[in-house]
């Protein structure tokens, strides 16, 4: 019998693991250029016997590119990949990078600035529904960093500019706010942020902080 044809279905998800689909790219990559590789590729925290470092033999040494690009990835297209792995990377030297060392060492801080009651973390994108944050806690941290000419010149550089780039570009095109608006967004089902520096018509410099969630209207008025 004759059966409509289907429409093929498009589904988005995100990476359960990063590690297990870097590793299996290239173990791909490595396939498609005549090198085979035995066993199945294995991210090495799920791997409960896991062998000593000295056991061990270095094969290949790949160094990232520095922090300031890794950040402006991360920033201006919300890559929650890399934000784990910075968190993670927050461990102090010496010990087993995990999200739970990263998570102390963010708290520590988080403490150090008074802000410890304003900050519930759980992750290190923000993805988890078990993540809490208020506007003051954004804008105190916006204004730590404003006081420190070089570090804000960085983290502002990789921020996304309002009608220019990054997750900014299509918006705010055609209005004062085109250039002036330095801030990172975030999205989620039922969630809206925007938070970061504008400099004002009079050449002033602000910080803000917008953060909507568990609305029951269409999010392009939120965004709007």
């Amino acid at each position: 019998t004759d059966q409509p044809a289907r429409l093929p279905v498009t589904v988005t998800a995100a990476v359960d693991n990063p590690t297990r689909f870097y590793v299996n790219a290239l173990e791909t990559a490595l396939r498609r250029h005549g090198i085979l590789v035995a066993g199945n590729a294995t991210d090495l925290d799920e791997v409960h016997d896991r062998p000593r470092r000295e056991h061990l033999t270095e094969l290949l040494v790949d160094r990232s590119p520095p922090l300031p690009e890794i950040a402006d990835v991360l920033m201006k297209w919300s890559r929650n990949g890399y934000a784990e792995t910075l968190l993670m990377a927050l461990a102090p030297a010496g010990e087993p990078a995990t999200p739970a060392a990263g998570l102390a060492a963010l708290r520590e801080t988080l403490g150090a600035w008074g802000l410890q009651d304003e900050i519930a973390a759980r992750d290190g994108s923000g993805l988890s529904r078990y993540d809490a944050v208020t506007p003051h806690a954004l804008t105190a941290l916006l204004q730590r960093i404003a006081v420190d000419p070089a570090r804000l010149e960085i983290f502002r550089s990789t921020l996304p500019v309002a009608g220019v780039s990054g997750s900014l570009a299509d918006h705010m095109k055609g209005t004062p706010a085109e250039g002036r608006v330095f801030a990172k967004t975030g999205s989620m089902s039922g969630v809206r942020g925007l938070s970061g520096y504008v400099t004002t018509s009079d050449g002033e410099p602000l910080v803000f902080s917008f953060l909507v969630n568990n609305y029951r209207i269409a999010s392009s008025e939120i965004e709007a």
